[in-house]
């Protein structure tokens, strides 16, 4: 009631906006609004400064994996897995455009938990060989946990015009999804010198593996992970 009151009445804003809190991934309940930047100085707005990216999470189990991440590298989330949160966080934005932007914790996994810059092209033709047709974006990245073989990113602007489609029945939008492969990962590494067919239904599996920490698979893609994890036991046992 207190976040929509806030959307509705400016002026109840003003006096309750010190009061919003929300849980961490520590399990703290913070002021939403400490957890971004002051109003920027003069010298700050013409350089054309960044608002600060505040990252949350909107469903605990489905995010399980990006959670872990975050927590390993000692970054910080909020929970927003109520129905107004959307709501609320563009309000917020609406008014702090310079001082805040809300990403969901799967929105920049590159950009938050980057190690290297340094793109690995070898790495990359094969992922982007084996995922021919698909409609996925292919970058690489050294990631801080070398755990994890690769990540889906996806645009925080693309999901929510995908999901303000849905809700007023207009159909999904195309995903925008972009394939984050961690070449700090010895699985990742290994593809190098792999057999070609090898290298690239491993690439493939790699590829579902992290498209089903993001959202449930597909039929096709079901049937098709199915496959591959299948021929790809079947050639280890036969080794």
């Amino acid at each position: 009631f207190i976040k929509f009151g806030c959307i509705k009445d400016e002026d109840f804003y003003k006096k309750v906006e010190n009061l919003v809190i929300y849980k961490n991934l520590a399990g703290e309940y913070v002021p939403v609004n400490s957890l971004y930047a002051e109003e920027l100085t003069e010298e700050e707005e013409k350089s054309g400064k960044e608002p600060q990216a505040v990252y949350y999470v909107s469903d605990a189990d489905k995010q399980a994996q990006y959670i872990s991440m975050f927590r390993e590298a000692g970054l910080d989330a909020i929970y927003c897995d109520t129905y107004i949160d959307p709501h609320f966080l563009s309000y917020l934005e609406y008014k702090n455009p310079r001082r805040v932007r809300f990403l969901r914790i799967d929105a920049d996994v590159a950009g938050a938990l980057k190690e290297d810059e340094t793109e690995d092209e070898e790495i990359k033709k094969i992922f982007e060989g084996a995922l021919d047709g698909q409609k996925v974006r292919v970058t690489t990245q050294k990631l801080k946990n070398e755990n994890v073989p690769a990540v889906i990113n996806v645009s925080e602007f693309m999901r929510r015009m995908s999901e303000m489609n849905s809700f007023y029945g207009m159909g999904e939008s195309p995903e925008d999804l972009t394939l984050v492969v961690n070449t700090a990962n010895a699985s990742v590494l290994a593809l190098k010198d792999a057999d070609a067919e090898d290298g690239k239904r491993a690439a493939q599996y790699l590829y579902y593996l992290a498209l089903m920490n993001y959202r449930p698979l597909k039929t096709e893609e079901s049937e098709q992970f199915t496959k591959t994890a299948n021929v790809l036991v079947l050639n280890y046992l036969k080794k």
